[in-house]
């Protein structure tokens, strides 16, 4: 749901009379948040990754947290996890995304943003679609779908906070988009904790 797929991506689509498929996270359409995965990498973009990672694990630690436990990780898993990136730089994104609890993880991502990046309201209205610009999209023929309402992992959310995400999401996205005859949803992540992939 990001705003050069209705900028960019969408005429040219429309253009050539193909129908594209977008997912949006809705709390980042709605709350206008920025989703902590994507404040990660605005971050590892913005500054030299070691000095990222430095900041990063030098809160972590102040906030207590036990900063071995990156060691103890399992290679193969984070390798497998993220191909693209070096070893370093994989270790990282899985201990982002997977090992660290959620509350802990986006308080500290959020300071960093906030200090290095842009305030994240200001950087939300900028990054993703509105939902003007999504009925936009369905109008030109595009069509959208959920990616969650928190992008957390779905498989280490408790049954609770899967039902709130999944119907958070869809109330929002079926309430402020045109009808479609399907709603379609892409996971985020799509791995499972451990060895196993979904």
């Amino acid at each position: 749901g990001l705003k050069e797929h209705f900028n960019e991506v969408t005429p040219i689509l429309a253009d050539s009379g193909i129908q594209g498929l977008f997912f949006l996270i809705s709390g980042c359409v709605q709350d206008r948040t920025v989703a902590p995965v994507h404040m990660n990498h605005f971050l590892m973009a913005h500054l030299d990754f070691a000095k990222y990672q430095e900041l990063f694990l030098g809160a972590l630690q102040n906030a207590g947290f036990d900063n071995s436990i990156c060691e103890g990780l399992d290679a193969t898993i984070y390798k497998r996890t993220y191909p693209r990136d070096c070893e370093e730089v994989a270790r990282f994104k899985y201990l982002f995304n997977f090992i660290l609890d959620s509350g802990l993880r986006d308080r500290i991502v959020k300071d960093l943003f906030e200090s290095w990046v842009a305030p994240q309201r200001q950087f939300s209205e900028e990054l993703y679609l509105s939902w003007s610009e999504a009925r936009e999209m369905q109008q030109a023929g595009m069509i959208i779908g959920g990616h969650s309402h928190t992008h957390r992992p779905l498989s280490k959310l408790t049954g609770k906070e899967l039902e709130f995400d999944l119907e958070t999401c869809w109330n929002l996205i079926t309430a402020n988009l045109l009808p479609q005859a399907r709603w379609p949803f892409c996971y985020p992540y799509g791995k499972k904790i451990g060895r196993a992939h979904v």
